[in-house]
């Protein structure tokens, strides 16, 4: 089931949550709505679900059905909340049949079957076995698992969920990242969910959607967004970044006294900023042929896999960012108060104006 979203609008008040919104989305494919607190996204996929009413104009399209104002009942959606939302008097089974049995008699499947499709639905989210458990005895991962297969029960045309792992520990996220990339192979429905987490949507997603302020800032797969960012807003918001003040001449960027090439030769911008990622940064002990920025070492922090390096430079004492693997630190060797020589790997240079 493909969904088209198109020029759809919603005020609150005075409070404009999306303008405009323009959006295909494929069949089959989990795409990710990916931006800030207040960006329009919850807002955009309630009003998919047909739990929000969008302004005048505009339209929802699922496949060639115009289901704009179309109740959330009868759009064929099955949705999963952050917080569960499970009934808790019921059963991890009696959960799971809710929305067929609730629904009208001549729709309603037998108990027969509708016991086959609980079953089925716990085998496929890995709860075998718990089926008469209360959610009060299940941890948080299990009770986002059973709100999944709750969803899936009515056999939906399009499957949306709402933060679905925001309220979970950073383990069991990442544990269930990977469990609900495997299901939706399996399963093939048309997904969207919401998230802030950039790593969740870069791990998850086919096609990541990055909103800001109720409009659309770019559209992509995980690779393109984050090494190919439409605008700064973006390479701020997809992970850690140093700007840097900058002017470009002919694609060459004047970054204090030293020019660094981009490659972009078009480029002429007497004021810049240059974005470079802490790890983007080949660092050394001497002064190589290639320009370089030198700093003075501050700090020295071991996080996991990687070590951080906080330094200064030494024209202007600007804090700069560093991250290099273990290998490359034993490399180098460095101590604090050490002067080291950075070369940027890749730099991106956006007009001033841009730096949201």
């Amino acid at each position: 089931m493909n969904i088209n979203i198109r020029k759809i609008s919603k005020n609150f008040g005075n409070f404009q949550a999306l303008s405009s919104v323009d959006l295909e989305v494929k069949s089959g494919e989990l795409l990710a709505l990916l931006g800030p607190s207040g960006s329009g996204k919850t807002t955009l996929l309630r009003i998919i679900a047909g739990l929000e009413t969008p302004n005048e104009h505009g339209a929802i399209l699922f496949g060639d059905e115009n289901v704009t104002y179309r109740g959330a009942k009868d759009r064929g959606v099955g949705f999963v909340f952050q917080h569960y939302a499970l009934f808790r008097h019921m059963t991890v089974f009696e959960n799971i049949a809710f929305g067929l049995r609730v629904r009208p008699t001549h729709t309603r499947p037998g108990n027969g079957e509708i016991k086959d499709r609980v079953f089925k639905l716990l085998r496929l989210v890995q709860l075998g076995g718990l089926e008469h458990r209360y959610p009060s005895q299940l941890s948080g991962g299990q009770r986002q698992r059973v709100a999944l297969a709750r969803a899936l029960a009515v056999e939906p045309k399009v499957l949306l969920l709402d933060e679905p792992f925001g309220a979970l520990d950073a383990k069991v996220r990442k544990e269930l990242r990977r469990w609900l990339r495997e299901l939706h192979s399996e399963i093939h429905v048309t997904s969207i969910f919401v998230t802030h987490d950039q790593e969740e949507a870069l791990e998850l997603a086919d096609r990541v959607v990055i909103m800001n302020a109720g409009r659309i800032e770019q559209i992509g797969t995980p690779e393109e967004v984050y090494d190919s960012p439409a605008n700064s807003f973006i390479y701020k918001f997809l992970g850690s970044v140093n700007t840097l003040t900058t002017s470009v001449t002919a694609g060459d960027a004047r970054i204090g006294s030293v020019t660094f090439p981009t490659g972009l030769t078009n480029l002429n911008e007497p004021e810049g900023i240059a974005f470079i990622r802490p790890h983007e940064f080949s660092v050394s002990k001497t002064a190589g042929a290639k320009p370089t920025l030198t700093v003075t070492l501050k700090h020295i922090q071991p996080v996991g896999a990687i070590i951080r390096l906080e330094v200064t430079r030494q024209d202007n004492a600007e804090i700069l960012d560093v991250e290099l693997s273990r290998e490359e630190y034993r490399g180098v060797d460095p101590e604090v108060g050490d002067t080291l020589y950075l070369t940027p790997q890749r730099l991106q240079v956006y007009p001033p104006d841009f730096s949201i």
